[in-house]
């Protein structure tokens, strides 16, 4: 599948379900309570930050579950059926995410302590080199039964990764980031020009539909890499 196809499909997606994607976005309205400036709200902080927590791994897991879902071949988004099972998808996708994330606070900890610029510059690049790295990861994970250690097996992550192709991966991920830059602006200039009311509104949708395009475009990418080996 060549990556115009991928972008292609991927945008298109969400629309396909609208019930499901209407889901997502009530528990993205619920993670994103917390950062409403309302006395209510910031007076009752620690329950509030609970429930975020519990959310986002609600977020996570359906992410992880909706890849998995793609690479099984389906077309529309997977129902929530079992939030149990969803949110333990989300505490393996929050694992994988720490233990990626070592490096860098090792390496800022070397720059505190040394003061030294170009480890403080590694470690401020680093999320930006491994981000498709850990990306094809958690896609390697979900392809297998959502298996944490999966995502750790690096001969068997970068041997999908040259069967993808490193160009093609590389602007996948700048693709990615230009979308999510482009609804942002969006999202910041409705904020600040029309109402910031509405730019909440709009932020849920476009936060909604970025993570199942995110979702979907990173099982295609994934998938790719599967179809061009059993082609060889």
């Amino acid at each position: 599948m060549k990556l115009g196809e991928i972008i292609r499909d991927s945008v298109r997606y969400p629309f396909f379900d609208w019930k499901n994607l209407l889901i997502f976005g009530i528990f993205v309205v619920i993670a994103s309570v917390r950062d409403i400036p309302v006395t209510e709200i910031q007076s009752n902080m620690v329950v509030i930050n609970l429930i975020s927590v519990v959310v986002y791994l609600f977020l996570f897991g359906y992410i992880l579950w909706n890849v998995k879902s793609s690479l099984d071949g389906n077309a529309k988004l997977p129902k929530v059926l079992d939030l149990v099972q969803i949110v333990i998808g989300g505490i393996k996708v929050f694992l994988v995410i720490i233990i990626y994330s070592i490096p860098v606070f090792l390496l800022l900890l070397l720059g505190s302590m040394y003061s030294a610029s170009s480890i403080l510059l590694v470690s401020l690049l680093y999320p930006f080199i491994i981000a498709p790295i850990f990306a094809i990861s958690i896609a390697h994970m979900a392809n297998n039964n959502s298996e944490v250690g999966f995502a750790f097996k690096f001969f068997e992550i970068l041997e999908r990764l040259e069967s993808i192709g490193w160009i093609k991966l590389i602007m996948w991920y700048l693709t990615t980031v230009i979308i999510f830059v482009v609804l942002k602006g969006i999202i910041i200039l409705i904020s600040i020009y029309i109402n910031y009311i509405v730019g909440i509104v709009i932020a849920v949708v476009l936060t909604s539909i970025f993570y199942m395009y995110l979702s979907r475009s990173l099982a295609l990418i994934y998938k790719s890499g599967i179809n061009t080996r059993n082609e060889e």
